[in-house]
């Protein structure tokens, strides 16, 4: 089953998802099975909001995108199943909304990146990850996320534990990308930790600089890496002190 627009439909089982499962153990002649797994997905996707003017059209704010997904999750012990109470145990409900789109900025170093690495075939693990995030990035120049967990061991509506993830990334030129994320505890309402993150895109190469604030310690991260080799061609520094 299907739903959208032609040319641009989506599935049903990627909307809504219900995934469960159990082991057995065949030797055993009492309880063999052990607890059942559920899992629930809703993904449905983006939504398109099109272009905001600001000072009469001299800046704009395009391709505007609204994403939106959540995850539940809980065990079950089949042998204490009821008609009237499932039973539901170590139950997990996260979920999270990402407002992202592209802006203008400033244009440095048009000229074509480094080529000299491109012959070697088998990039690394961090190359791969790289490419993974540049691939979900997409285009946009920017993007606000917010995520909450809240986890219960009997009932989701009276959690035991419940925090909020905020995160702001934006493009400031072509090269330099500046990411702002705090953790945040709404039972206790302490924040948890905050990090400032800079980065820089040099050709082949790119500088990461991590500032992270938790509890009563801070710590910095400084490194230098190849784009196409990070693992072999790295250079790092670190330090973190009690404040």
């Amino acid at each position: 089953m299907k739903y959208g627009k032609k040319g641009n439909e989506t599935k049903l089982n990627d909307l809504l998802f219900w995934r469960l499962g159990t082991n057995a153990n065949l030797k055993k002649k009492d309880k063999p099975f052990s607890n059942i797994a559920h899992t629930l997905y809703f993904k449905p996707g983006s939504f398109n909001l099109g272009t905001l003017s600001l000072n009469e059209g001299k800046y704009k704010l395009g391709s505007l995108k609204l994403s939106y997904s959540s995850q539940f999750s809980a065990s079950q012990d089949p042998y204490k199943i009821q008609w009237d109470k499932m039973n539901l145990r170590n139950q997990y409900f996260s979920q999270g909304i990402v407002l992202s789109g592209s802006a203008p900025y400033n244009r440095y170093f048009s000229a074509p990146k480094n080529k000299s690495f491109e012959d070697f075939e088998n990039s690394d693990s961090q190359k791969s990850v790289l490419d993974y995030m540049q691939e979900t990035a997409g285009t946009n120049d920017w993007s606000f996320s917010i995520s909450q967990n809240i986890y219960a061991d009997k009932d989701i509506f009276h959690s035991a534990t419940s925090s909020l993830r905020s995160s702001l990334t934006c493009k400031i030129t072509q090269n330099w990308r500046l990411s702002y994320t705090n953790y945040y505890n709404l039972k206790t309402n302490d924040m948890l930790s905050q990090t400032l993150s800079f980065s820089r895109d040099l050709h082949c190469w790119k500088m990461d600089v991590n500032i992270t604030l938790r509890n009563d310690y801070w710590d910095y991260r400084i490194s230098l890496f190849n784009t196409l080799l990070p693992d072999a061609l790295r250079f790092q520094t670190h330090d973190s002190k009690r404040y």
